[in-house]
This record gives structure tokens, C-alpha cells and sequence, in this order.
């Protein structure tokens, strides 16, 4: 994305996160580097050589794209071989019924999302390399992530900023990506991105709360493989304080962490994180979920009812395909019971309770 002064943002912050260790460099004091890169967030824009760097390899449609990479994660042995792909949405048109303008216009949306994802992994590079030339990068743990599933917004169609969106920026499709169009690829594209998950950011099936992270260094002695456990943002700071041989207040002035920290599981001394019988629990939009091991509940029709919670084995089906309250009504009931501690620990306030 392009900032005012007309500098690419992703290249702007690599640029402002090298000056920044390297001012530092010869203090003799470790550091910390949070690069909130915003690509490849909405507005999709990309430098002007690379705007046609995936010209046509979209062609095919998001329907398509979403079998391949639930194929792909079958195959990598990601995800279990008998897993089942959710059904599309019925929200989203199916590629086949769109018309042939309306498909190369799609089409386009996700060739720039792909190049935009590209030009972050070259600018990650840059700072990986900056690090190692320096002699800093076998002294450091590098932690790449996402923040939450696919987003799916499409604001140059959809409300509650389209009127602004389409006075302002202008989306020809010959000038899609440029620095001042306004382009996000929508649900259509978002579903595909989350396959094999269900839904998209903003919900609490996994589609919308399911991120990869990759984690590298010093202290990370597991290489070269998948780790299927359980991992929450939450466990993220108490690992960097472990890390850093850091001390978290323990007397009372602030809440305790709620994370663990991860470092045995990275040097492969323990092989969890969480045991089974933890509780994990949200809130968001009028929709919530909760996993204790592999069992999860959740509901993601609005507005929020209990009675609208759906029983699911992740370990099975971690597309949230089949919903086994039938078959195990006892189970479904013990999260549900659960649901209400954790609201009322959590202080999860809902409508009736006003």
C-alpha cells in the first residue's frame, strides 16, 4: 500500500525496521522488533513492476483455487487425508455463474493479493538478510505470523464506506492496484484462502480465528515440521519473557497472563503446550466458541443464542462439516456449561444481562 508521501508501506517499514536495529547495534543490548506489516491488507495496491506478476494465474476462480489448496494441505499431510472441504457458502455466487466481465474483475483481485504476498516475502527477506550479515540472525528468534483467518470485506461494494470508497478512488480495472484504487478481494476469495477451514475473519469457526506461524532461532531446536498442537496468541508473551530471562509481576498490580509459554515445545522437550482439559473461550460480534482439546462448540449465526451451538471433533473434521450435538448431547453440555463459567470469569457481557 502507498502512503502519502508516495513510498510503498511494506518497503517503507523494512526500511524503518533495519535503521532502527541498526542505530542500536553496537549498545550491546538485545532487542525487540514487532514488524506489523500491513500487507497484504486492504487496499490491494502493488508496486507498479509487479502489478502483473500473477497476470492469468487466477483465471480458473475462487472455487477452483479453494479444492486446490484443501487438495494441497491433504497432500502436505497438514490437515488428515479423510478430512471433508465445508460446502460454499451460500452467500458466495458460484465462479460458474458469473459472467465473463465479472470473473476477469475477481480474477484480478486475487492475481494482486498474490503479488502483494510476494512482495512481503521479499521485504521479510531483506530483514532476514540484513540480520545475518550482520551476525545478528543465529541470536535471534524470529516469529512470523497472521493475526486472524481470511478478511472478506469488500468495501468498495458493500457498506458501511462504499459512498466515500467510490467519490475517492477509482477501480477500472486498468488502474486495479494502482496507488490510488481501493480493492479487497471479498468472500468469494477469503473462503478460498481458508480452506479447508469454514467461513472468514469475524467469525469464531476456524476460517475466522486460525493463523500459520512459523517460529526460527535461537532456542528452537524442533525443524522442519509441523507442530499440531494447540498454540494462542496468548502464549506468545510469556514465551518472549522466558526468553529474554524476563520476570512478569506476580504481586497483584496487573492481571495474570493467561498464555504459557512455548519454549519447551520449541526445544523439543515437551511435545504440548496445553493440556487437555484447558479451556479456551471468545466472544466477538455476537458470535463465540469453546475448545477444550479437541471438542469445540461454537455459534456463528447472529444475533448470539445459546441454543445455536454446534458440537464439533477438530481432530476429525476441522472444517466444522458435521455437527455431532445428536450424537453426543453429554458433551455438548459440559461446553455449554462451561460457556457460562468462562463468560462470567471473562466478563462476556450479553444483551440480557442489562
Amino acid at each position: 500500500m502507498f502512503g502519502n508521501a508516495g513510498a510503498y508501506s511494506t518497503e517503507f517499514y523494512t526500511d524503518r525496521l533495519i535503521g532502527f536495529i541498526e542505530s542500536n547495534r553496537g549498545d550491546g543490548q538485545p532487542f525487540f522488533s514487532f514488524a506489523a506489516y500491513t500487507s497484504p491488507h486492504w487496499p490491494l495496491q502493488v508496486p507498479g513492476p509487479e502489478l502483473n506478476r500473477y497476470e492469468g494465474v487466477y483465471d480458473d476462480g475462487y472455487d477452483a483455487l479453494r479444492e486446490k489448496n484443501f487438495l494441497n494441505l491433504k497432500n502436505a499431510g497438514i490437515i488428515p487425508v479423510d478430512s471433508t472441504l465445508p460446502p460454499r457458502w451460500d452467500k458466495v455466487v458460484p465462479w460458474g455463474d458469473l459472467t465473463r466481465e465479472q470473473q476477469r474483475r475477481e480474477s484480478r483481485k486475487m492475481e494482486l493479493y498474490a503479488a502483494m504476498v510476494e512482495n512481503l516475502d521479499g521485504h521479510i527477506g531483506r530483514l532476514l538478510d540484513y540480520l545475518q550479515a550482520k551476525g545478528l540472525l543465529e541470536n535471534t528468534v524470529v516469529v512470523f505470523m497472521s493475526d486472524n483467518g481470511a478478511a472478506a470485506n469488500d468495501f468498495y461494494n458493500g457498506e458501511p464506506y462504499k459512498d466515500y470508497i467510490r467519490a475517492h478512488y477509482d477501480n477500472r480495472y486498468e488502474n486495479m492496484g494502482g496507488p490510488d484504487s481501493f480493492v479487497s478481494y471479498g468472500a468469494p476469495w477469503a473462503e478460498a484462502g481458508s480452506a479447508p477451514f469454514k467461513r472468514h475473519k469475524t467469525y469464531t469457526s476456524e476460517g475466522g480465528i486460525t493463523a500459520p506461524m512459523i517460529i526460527a532461532g535461537r532456542g528452537v531446536s524442533r525443524r522442519h515440521e509441523v507442530y499440531r498442537g494447540l498454540v494462542t496468541v496468548m502464549d506468545l508473551a510469556p514465551t518472549f519473557i522466558g526468553m529474554a530471562n524476563g520476570h512478569y509481576p506476580d504481586d497483584g498490580s496487573v492481571r495474570p497472563m493467561r498464555g504459557k509459554s512455548i519454549e519447551a515445545v520449541l526445544r523439543g522437550s515437551s511435545g504440548r503446550v496445553h493440556e487437555e482439559n484447558e479451556v479456551f473461550t471468545l466472544f466477538h460480534r455476537n458470535r463465540a466458541y469453546v475448545r477444550q482439546g479437541h471438542w469445540k462448540i461454537t455459534q456463528i449465526d447472529t444475533p448470539f443464542d445459546e441454543a445455536g451451538f454446534a458440537l464439533y471433533d477438530l481432530a476429525a473434521d476441522p472444517g466444522e462439516t458435521t455437527d455431532l450435538s445428536q450424537q453426543f448431547p453429554e458433551k455438548r453440555l459440559e461446553l455449554i456449561k462451561l460457556w457460562r463459567q468462562q463468560r462470567l470469569e471473562l466478563g462476556i457481557i450479553l444483551p440480557g444481562d442489562l
